[in-house]
């Protein structure tokens, strides 16, 4: 990457970054997660399982994930939104590293620059539904498939 490429990837990621992590403390919830959180309020694992997981059509990846996480470091609003919200910044980073191997950089930085920006991702990005770790998933897939394709 030339010296411009590497500033404009940069900028670019720490937009990114800053659009999903802007004003965190204040992002309500929305009723689907609030509808998570409800059926997290169980005394034990297997009930949690039993009485919200079983009975809900989303995966039970993140409502397990949410019992142990709040279990850990409680319900502040932030506080839970956070890992959410990491997960969908560092999936910018894999899906650049994925269009690089694909293509270029400059296809990279134009793939980073929409990604960043989107009101899309960035709004999933903050919900603590399974949408920001399917699409950190799905990242990480990505760039593991384009490494193995080159």
């Amino acid at each position: 990457m030339s010296k411009n490429e590497k500033i404009t990837f940069i900028i670019l990621l720490f937009i990114g970054f800053a659009l999903r992590f802007f004003n965190l403390t204040e992002i309500p919830f929305t009723n689907d997660e609030l509808s998570a959180l409800n059926r997290l309020n169980y005394p034990d694992f297997s009930t949690m399982l039993s009485k919200a997981v079983w009975t809900d059509g989303h995966p039970a990846g993140v409502q397990t994930f949410l019992w142990f996480y709040i279990k850990l470091f409680g319900t502040k609003q932030w506080v839970i939104k956070f890992p959410f919200v990491l997960m969908g910044s560092v999936s910018l980073l894999f899906y650049f590293l994925a269009a690089k191997k694909l293509s270029n950089t400059k296809t990279a930085l134009f793939t980073l620059a929409f990604l960043a920006t989107l009101q899309y991702p960035i709004i999933y990005s903050q919900t603590i539904r399974p949408y920001s770790s399917g699409q950190f998933i799905a990242s990480v897939c990505l760039y593991l498939w384009a490494s193995i394709l080159s």
